[in-house]
């Protein structure tokens, strides 16, 4: 059987395991791996329809569940089996008492990141050896136990022999732009533990240069200085610095930014009659500009009726994920303090509702890489950043976008959208979808112009190590330990010199809001307003030399 005939049958293979397993193995439990929750539910619907006389308790487990249902696997069932279905959660991060039998299909749903596309997508995609031999070691760990492996001798010899690192899948933008601030140019030489394709540091920084946290060298600006030190992902914070610095709409943008930050907090139930209901329920929190403004609705929904825990239940709301987008919010809400950046309430409609319009203009300042163009004669979205410029770009062959069945605007099809991610389930899925103006991201658009690769990876012009001096103006080399971090008091010097650079330029903004393209001036007018700003920073570097020098020590 080949890799697509597997892909498709798995399922079904590993639901006539349960049975046969049932029906002819002796007593202990049953752990089943499948790749998420909808294969997960798929499977407990047929195994209950066929095992309804059979004294078997059928348990699933992924992560967005409900913590007092993920504690049912814990729970001893007197005179019946237990059957658990599992995600990847039960190969690391809990250990299931009592079973004795494990069923693996040999697939999981990972995250993966394509350079080209500058998208990140979850894809079902097969385990690696050691994985396969990890879940194996989930059977049997109170008594003698069984594997059944879903796939062949062969599968398992051409699987890869180690997990892919996270960080070889992944987008690295929050990792340059962390290396950036320390002081780490270099990117495409620093020596990680785990090196990724040259391709993915260089669309992380990219994206840093279309959010403006670098300039067109490849190094880091006023406004990415800022970016960095939240701890959320870039193109949030981008639009948080936005909403107060140019659209004074950042108190509604933090519940927004720390929504987006938690795990999903609409529940998803498993029976029909209730699937219905939950849809129903979750129509009423609706915004008509799409999902964005939804999740504040739910937020501001759940505050006022108190934070209560049954009212999320009634509402098939997530209450663990809700409660914690509350703790991300007070820490956003510290940083931006920290940082003397306003909180600005957003305006007023004349019918007394939130205006819409600069929150949605805070998101595209950074989301715009991700603005979605209906097709003009298909019912699908494409990706305009891919073909902005090349209309005749636009071909069958370009990759199709759907809004996702969740989305506040699965039923409608504007012209223009901006989406958090993507999702492949049997299509590109478009989530956390709001509807936007042209207007909105045209401005933005014109950064593309501005870009160079060679400049930006710093592979034309000197880089910055190179060019340190000491005090009777020689060249200093600096080894290979430096591009890593490992600065020297000279090097360190250096740093602290250029950083001081940076912080004497500051982007401009348009009066209208928009993003200026190529502007910068000095902003000596607001050095008052730098300064517990840089003794923080002073601090850090500090700290930073202090244990490179204890490190050289030692």
């Amino acid at each position: 059987m080949n890799y697509k005939e597997m892909k498709k049958s798995y399922l079904e293979r590993a639901i006539e395991t349960v049975k046969t397993i049932h029906n002819d193995e002796g007593e202990g439990d049953i752990l089943v791996f499948l790749t998420g929750q909808q294969e997960i539910e798929t499977a407990i619907r047929s195994l209950r329809e066929e095992l309804k006389e059979e004294r078997v308790e059928l348990i699933p487990i992924y992560s967005s569940l409900e913590s007092l249902e993920q504690n049912r696997v814990f729970e001893v069932v007197k005179g019946k089996r237990k059957v658990i279905i599992s995600t990847n959660i039960a190969q690391t991060s809990v250990t299931v008492p009592n079973v004795r039998f494990v069923v693996d299909s040999g697939f999981v749903k990972q995250k993966m990141y394509d350079p080209n596309t500058h998208m990140e997508a979850l894809v079902v995609t097969p385990i690696s050896q050691a994985a396969a031999t990890q879940r194996a070691g989930r059977a049997g760990r109170t008594m003698n136990g069984k594997v059944y492996r879903l796939y062949s001798k062969d599968f398992f010899m051409n699987m890869d022999q180690d997990t892919v690192p996270e960080i070889q899948r992944s987008s690295l933008i929050a990792t340059v732009l962390t290396l950036k601030k320390m002081g780490i140019h270099d990117v495409l030489n620093f020596d990680f533990i785990d090196p990724p394709e040259p391709d993915l540091i260089l669309a992380a920084v990219k994206d840093l240069f279309l959010l403006g946290a670098v300039d067109q060298d490849g190094q880091l600006t006023h406004l990415g200085l800022k970016i960095v030190e939240f701890p959320i992902s870039p193109f949030l914070s981008r639009a948080l610095v936005s909403s107060s610095v140019d659209f004074h709409c950042s108190f509604e943008f933090l519940t927004i930014a720390a929504m987006l930050s938690v795990e999903d907090v609409f529940v998803s139930p498993r029976s029909k009659k209730k699937q219905a209901l939950a849809e129903h329920t979750r129509k009423k929190f609706h915004h008509i500009t799409g999902d964005h403004l939804t999740l504040l609705n739910v937020y501001h929904a759940w505050k006022d009726h108190d934070c209560s825990k049954d009212w999320c239940f009634d509402h098939f709301i997530h209450y663990r994920a809700i409660r914690n987008a509350e703790r991300v919010r007070s820490q956003l809400l510290d940083i931006m303090n920290r940082l003397r950046l306003h909180i600005h309430p957003c305006a007023k409609t004349k019918r007394g509702d939130v205006d819409h319009n600069p929150i949605l203009k805070a998101l595209c300042t950074s989301y715009y890489v991700h603005a979605g163009k209906k097709h003009p004669q298909r019912p699908y979205y494409y990706p305009y950043l891919s073909v902005a410029g090349n209309h005749e770009a636009i071909s069958s062959n370009m990759m199709a976008l759907y809004i996702g069945p969740q989305s506040s605007l699965f039923s409608e099809s504007p012209d223009w959208v901006i989406y958090n991610d993507i999702q492949f389930v049997n299509r590109a899925q478009m989530r956390v979808v709001s509807r936007i103006d042209f207007s909105m991201v045209s401005v933005l658009l014109g950064r593309l112009k501005l870009m160079d690769l060679e400049k930006l990876s710093g592979t034309s012009a000197v880089s910055i190590e190179s060019a340190w001096v000491n005090d009777d103006s020689e060249e200093i080399r600096p080894s290979h330990g430096s591009s890593q971090g490992n600065l020297n008091h000279l090097e360190f010097k250096r740093v602290e010199e250029y950083i001081d650079e940076l912080n004497q330029k500051e982007i401009i903004h348009t009066k209208d809001g928009d993003f200026s393209l190529e502007h910068h001036v000095s902003p000596s007018a607001k050095r008052e307003e730098q300064v517990e700003q840089d003794k923080e920073r002073d601090r850090k570097r500090e700290e930073y030399r202090q244990r490179y020098l204890k490190r050289k020590k030692t």
